[in-house]
């Protein structure tokens, strides 16, 4: 009998066991897809891409979304999914010129296996990324098409009308978006404006299929159809275009390829970080090292052979004991006390930008903050404001000054990226210190700190600043997509005019001519010297791009006077600091001076070489512009091309629907070449020329486009006249 009850006992106990086993709840399996709106394709190297995670579970879960580009956490939200369920978040993420890994994660709160997908994005080169709307699409989308010049294709890309719920970050990877009247019309209003402030505040191009005001949003306020182009309407930083019916047949040969930039390629790299002024700003110093390694000598030194031949010649040696113990914490208090007062005059301090545009306006802080010991450090934000996910290859993750330090971790961007009543803290050690960065795009503009006039003239444009923010401002400057002019110190209220050449060209392989003009003071390297803070206008320009777009003027002055946007996590006021406000207005008026060179595409983006190498031909690839002159040149004019041919090594022009050659490159003298009719299209004409190694850091390598005179000793576009007269010799 006991031994049935002792089994009966142990299988009651086993059956019990298995059901509270199987009565667990098992954890949930999730799929995960991650890819973007443009197809893992990018074009603005140095910029921010949306990037769209789909997850699908069968049971109820949350946890965190992290994306990873080499060991570095960029970006990273909290999600929540109802059981049987899928959903999808929008996490902005930097990108770099040469494409790369990324690797997306779903780790699920409480345990459970993780998710993970690769996404491999990789730049677009030549091409346009182009977002078509769903009325558009069905008519048949093909997944490419050819530009209306050959510097590449376009690129299609299907647009989900519901991701616009996401507002205007979804559309952040697109040149284009076309569509019908009715596809922008019938859009319901939330998402109809994410359209629309994308091409207002993004600089986006618009391209509606119908006749010019054919859809609603050529009514909208602040849409400026312009008198040479009745077709064309700016609309803040960006345009509409209306085609009537150019897509009827087909996507071939309707979208023109978009203005690039000489730099584009290279100014990713050439940020500079914003952690040495701060670091002065806060008080937060490092000890030099040099003064490490001679007091770690001096203990040394001390504690060992000095001490005992000290206490050996008055026979004490067993004092030893005693001595280098009370040594060793002497020393250790001395450390002590100087690390202590060192964090105590650590304090906060911010990096701002503050640009006004025609699009609304644009708002950046970096904050410095500090943690005497250890723990949550941050900012609070309002609503509107969002983390900004750090670039791991930028100055801040390189700088000398600080290298190793935990300055350069990015902050996690919860809530999607959106936040509102939420902190943004860093995690810190001891006596650490670290950045956090935020951004508002988009606002709606308040008061300019500049009032600007600038307007087209025979020789350029001719800008007319006043400084309207009652501050001394240090440091300002003009520029145009080009050029730079320094202003110096302005007075509250105090006017000033420059004139800006508007040859539209930087020099070849030159940085943004912003970034030299930061970056020539000794200001930027030195923590505590000057009123600039050139990492946070170059961090922000070289996100936002779209600002220094051709025809825009942007102003910038510097001040010490303002606190930061934000607070600290505690409500604090973060006063140190420097900030740098701006306004970018349009150019007024028709331009009625020389030709203007824009750059379409850069030496290093994937572009078509000149298939003609030359013995003093220094890049494999080769740069396009287009030369516009101004309306009524070629009235009663032969349209020519001038060249340097030291300076070109290899160009061709586009005559219609093909590159033609140029055969100059064994000519001594700079040729004058007449064009076709065909060449010149809108008083345009696209050349693609190979600089040679003359060329390279000059901005007078472009061709100049001009009517041609009775004194021009033309060349024929296509034939050598060095080769024709050797033959005819012969």
């Amino acid at each position: 009998m006991a031994w049935r009850t002792r089994h009966g006992g142990a299988a009651v106990l086993a059956v019990l066991v298995a059901l509270i086993a199987w009565a667990q709840p098992a954890y949930a399996e999730t799929t995960l897809e991650a890819t973007t709106p443009t197809g893992e394709y990018y074009q603005n190297a140095g910029g921010r891409l949306p990037v769209l995670v789909t997850i699908t579970s069968d049971g109820a879960t949350e946890g965190d979304v992290v994306i990873v580009f080499e060991d570095r956490s960029l970006a990273s939200t909290s999600i929540e999914i109802p059981g049987g369920s899928t959903k999808t978040v929008v996490l902005d993420v930097p990108v770099f010129p040469w494409g790369g890994s990324y690797s997306v994660r779903y780790t699920p709160d409480g345990g459970g296996e993780a998710a993970t997908r690769l996404l491999n994005l990789r730049p677009a080169g030549g091409d346009e990324l182009v977002g078509v709307m769903p009325q558009l699409a069905a008519r048949g989308m093909p997944d490419s098409a050819d530009l209306t010049v050959d510097v590449g294709d376009a690129r299609l890309f299907a647009i989900d009308a519901t991701l616009l719920d996401e507002g205007t970050r979804v559309l952040g990877g697109f040149s284009y978006v076309i569509g019908t009247a009715d596809d922008i019309d019938d859009l319901a209003e939330p998402r109809r404006d994410a359209v629309l402030d994308w091409v207002r505040g993004r600089g986006g191009t618009l391209v509606v299929a119908g006749a010019a005001g054919a859809s609603e949003v050529s009514t909208e306020p602040g849409v400026d159809f312009g008198e040479s182009d009745p077709d064309t309407a700016t609309f803040g930083v960006g345009q509409i275009r209306f085609v009537g019916d150019a897509f009827d047949g087909g996507f071939d040969s309707v979208l023109e390829p978009q203005p690039g930039s000489v730099f584009n390629e290279f100014f990713g790299f050439e940020g500079v970080p914003t952690t040495v002024q701060l670091a002065g700003d806060a008080g937060v110093r490092v000890p030099p090292i040099d003064a490490l390694v001679i007091a770690i000598l001096i203990y040394a030194l001390v504690a060992g052979p000095l001490l005992w031949i000290l206490l050996r010649r008055r026979r004490r040696e067993p004092l030893l004991w005693i001595a280098i113990p009370t040594l060793a914490a002497l020393a250790t208090g001395v450390v002590y006390v100087t690390g202590q007062a060192i964090r105590d005059a650590a304090s906060t301090s911010h990096a701002t930008v503050q640009i006004d545009t025609p699009g609304g306006r644009y708002s950046a802080t970096h904050v410095l903050v500090t943690s005497r010991n250890g723990g949550a450090a941050g900012i609070r934000v309002d609503d509107g404001w969002q983390p900004v996910p750090a670039n791991p290859f930028s100055g801040e993750f390189f700088d000398g000054g600080f290298r190793g330090g935990p300055f350069g971790r990015p902050v996690p961007a919860r809530g999607g990226g959106q936040i509102a009543g939420e902190r943004l803290t860093l995690d810190l050690d001891p006596g650490g210190f670290g950045v956090v960065r935020a951004e508002r795009l988009n606002q709606a503009a308040g008061d300019p700190a500049f009032d600007v006039v600038a307007r087209y003239t025979d020789d350029g444009v001719s800008v007319q600043v006043t400084n309207v923010t009652g501050r001394t401002l240090h440091e300002a400057m003009v520029a145009t997509a080009s050029q730079v002019r320094t202003l110096g110190l302005l007075e509250p209220g105090e006017t000033t005019e420059v004139s800006m050449g508007d040859r539209g060209i930087a020099p070849l392989f030159e940085p943004d001519p912003i970034w030299n003009q930061l970056m020539r003071g000794d200001a930027a390297f030195r923590p505590n010297d000057g009123n600039t803070n050139p990492g946070i206008l170059i961090d922000f320009l070289n996100a936002n791009r779209q600002l220094r777009r051709d025809g825009l003027i942007t102003v910038v002055g510097w001040t010490r006077e303002l606190d930061a946007p934000v607070q600290t996590t505690s409500g604090g006021r973060i006063e140190s600091g420097r900030t740098a406000l701006g306004t970018i207005v349009r150019i007024e008026g028709e331009r009625s001076g020389p030709d203007r060179a824009t750059v379409i595409r850069g030496l290093e983006t994937g572009q078509r070489t000149i298939d003609r190498p030359r013995l003093n031909q220094c890049a494999e690839g080769s740069l396009t512009v287009r030369l516009d002159t101004a309306a009524g040149t070629w009235d009663d004019a032969t349209p020519v091309l001038e060249v340097n041919t030291r300076r070109v090594a290899a160009l061709d022009v586009w005559v219609g629907d093909a590159w033609t050659p140029a055969l100059i490159a064994e000519l001594e003298a700079n040729p004058v070449i007449a064009l076709p009719d065909e060449a010149v299209a809108d008083g345009a004409t696209f050349v693609r020329f190979a600089p040679s190694c003359e060329g390279f850091g000059r901005d007078d390598v472009v061709p100049t486009l001009r009517p041609g005179t009775a004194d021009d000793a033309t060349v024929p576009l296509g034939i050598d006249p060095a080769a024709e007269e050797e033959e005819g010799s012969a």
